[in-house]
C-alpha cells in the first residue's frame, strides 16, 4: 500500500482506533483494548526489498477483542484460503481485500482475487471477475480505493478482465464501483499494450493520476530496460516517467511503491 515517507529506517506509526490485524488468513477488526496491548503503534521495518510489519508484542485475540471477521462470504461461511491486503473505502463503510477464498458463487479457481465486503449490510462482491461473468484467468493484487471511493485500482495477471489484452504481463486495472467497468491503465499513451508487468498502483491524492511500477520499456519514448516508476494521467490518458533509474528486484514488496511520489517538471 502507498504511504508517506519516513525519515528512518524503522519508522513508528501510530495504530488508529482500530487496529488492523491479518492473522492466520484471516482478516479481523481488533478492538481498542488490543490497541493499549500492544502499546499502541506498530513498527514498519523496511529491509529492502521486502517490507516487514512487526509489532512490540504478540499476542493471541479472545472472541471478545474480535469485532467483526470480513474475509467471509455473505452468510458468514469461512473461506477456504488466505485473506490479506485489506483497505477502508473513504467513508469507512467498504473494506477492499485480496483473498483465495471461494467467497462468492462460482469462484472456484483459488487464486487471489479482489473482493469488496459491505460493512453495513454484509454483502459481498467480486471485483476482479472477467469478461462477461467468467471467472478470471489469472491472480489479483493490490487494490486501493480511489479517494472518492468510486474507483479500486489493482493489478492482475488475467488476460480476460479486458478486450485485447494480449501482452502474457501483469497490468493495472480500474474499477468503476458505479457501473462496473473495468479499465487497463498500464498501456502507453497511444494504447499500446506493456511490455513488461506493472503492479503496485495508487491513487494521487486528487484522485486524477495513478502512479505504479512497471518493467516495461514501451510506456513512453527513450524508456531504458529497468523498473521505472510511471504516472498515469486518468483525465486524457498521457503517461510519463517520474524515475530517472529505479532499481532491479526480484521482489514485488519495493520500497518505491510503500512511499509517496512527486512529479518531475520536464519528466519524459
Amino acid at each position: 500500500m502507498c504511504q508517506s515517507p519516513t525519515p528512518a529506517r524503522h519508522a513508528m506509526t501510530h495504530a488508529n482506533p482500530s487496529v488492523q490485524r491479518v492473522a492466520q488468513g484471516k482478516i479481523c477488526l481488533l478492538s481498542n483494548n488490543i490497541r493499549a496491548r500492544l502499546g499502541g503503534c506498530v513498527f514498519l521495518s523496511i529491509v529492502r526489498p521486502t517490507m516487514f510489519l512487526s509489532v512490540l508484542s504478540v499476542f493471541k485475540p479472545t472472541s471478545a477483542d474480535i469485532q467483526t471477521r470480513i474475509s467471509t462470504a455473505v452468510d458468514r461461511t469461512e473461506g477456504l484460503g488466505e485473506s490479506r491486503n485489506a483497505q477502508f473505502s473513504p467513508d469507512g463503510r467498504f473494506v477492499v481485500f485480496e483473498s483465495k477464498s471461494d467467497l462468492v458463487a462460482g469462484d472456484v479457481d483459488y487464486v487471489d482475487d479482489i473482493y469488496l465486503k459491505d460493512l453495513t449490510t454484509g454483502a459481498i462482491t467480486h471485483l476482479s471477475g472477467g469478461l462477461n461473468g467468467e471467472e478470471a484467468n489469472g491472480r489479483s493484487l493490490n487494490a486501493q480505493f480511489s479517494p472518492d471511493g468510486r474507483y479500486v485500482v489493482f493489478s492482475s495477471a488475467a488476460n480476460n478482465l479486458v478486450i485485447g489484452n494480449t501482452n502474457g504481463k501483469e497490468d493495472i486495472f480500474r474499477k468503476d464501483l458505479t457501473d462496473g467497468t473495468i479499465t487497463r491503465l498500464s498501456v502507453a499513451a497511444n494504447k499500446t499494450q506493456a511490455n513488461g508487468d506493472s503492479y503496485e498502483a495508487c491513487f494521487s491524492p486528487d484522485g486524477r493520476f495513478v502512479v505504479f511500477i512497471s518493467h516495461a520499456f514501451n510506456l513512453v519514448a527513450g524508456n531504458p530496460s529497468l523498473s521505472q516508476i510511471y504516472l498515469k494521467d486518468l483525465s486524457d490518458g498521457t503517461i510519463i516517467r517520474l524515475s530517472a533509474s529505479a532499481p532491479q528486484t526480484k521482489h514485488r514488496q519495493t520500497a518505491m511503491a510503500q512511499t509517496s511520489v512527486s512529479v518531475r517538471t520536464g519528466a519524459s
